[in-house]
């Protein structure tokens, strides 16, 4: 039996009378350990009683580091919370999206993506009708290229400051996820024209 795993285990009977019982269990993933026999009785291999296991582990705490660490950790969040640059930068964020700016921001990427989706249907032939010449078609693409990359790197770093679940963070990321794809559809509307000038002459190859 002692080799399938036969242990012997204190076992607190009473909390009143603090009156104490051995258990007999099976516990062959607990290693049997024994304390010398006692005159010519068998000895039987026992495991740490519940209380001994407890009282051990808290004996490994170290209660002065855990209050110490606790001191640091508050007296760093009091200097957190009554420094300057967090009043600074609260104020700041509020008065952001309190100012209108924040609208802006949209109001320009909701034209930029217009304004490219112009260019690239007139590109199917008819760009005569946005611009007198290939030369301004050209130059207008990189400006609305230029445009949404800044309005896209504006709202990354506001999207950094945004509480989560926030209306305002969730506008944001539906903006991102507008212009990234809007970026990278004026980028290879760029490059194609880079490689193909005559294409604002006569169309895309396919086009009416």
């Amino acid at each position: 039996l002692i080799e399938r795993g036969l242990r012997a285990q204190l076992q607190l009977q009473s909390i009143v009378t603090g009156q104490l019982s051995v258990q007999l269990d099976i516990l062959p993933n607990r290693p049997a350990r024994y304390v010398g026999p006692v005159g010519d009785l068998p000895e039987m291999p026992t495991i740490p009683s519940s209380m001994q296991e407890f009282t051990e582990t808290m004996e490994s705490i170290s209660f002065q580091d855990m209050a110490n660490d606790a001191r640091q950790v508050i007296a760093g969040l009091k200097a957190l919370v009554n420094s300057p640059e967090l009043a600074e930068i609260l104020t700041g964020v509020n008065q952001f999206v309190n100012s209108g700016e924040l609208l802006g921001i949209i109001t320009h990427a909701d034209k930029a993506i217009s304004d490219v989706q112009a260019l690239v249907s007139n590109t199917d032939g008819r760009v005569e009708e946005l611009s007198a010449s290939a030369e301004f078609t050209f130059v207008k693409v990189n400006e609305t290229l230029d445009s949404v990359q800044k309005t896209l790197d504006a709202a990354r770093q506001l999207l950094l400051i945004a509480a989560e679940g926030s209306s305002v963070r969730y506008e944001l990321e539906q903006m991102l996820s507008e212009l990234t794809a809007t970026a990278r559809s004026i980028r290879l509307l760029a490059e194609y024209l880079e490689r193909h000038p005559d294409a604002l002459l006569r169309g895309k190859p396919g086009g009416p």
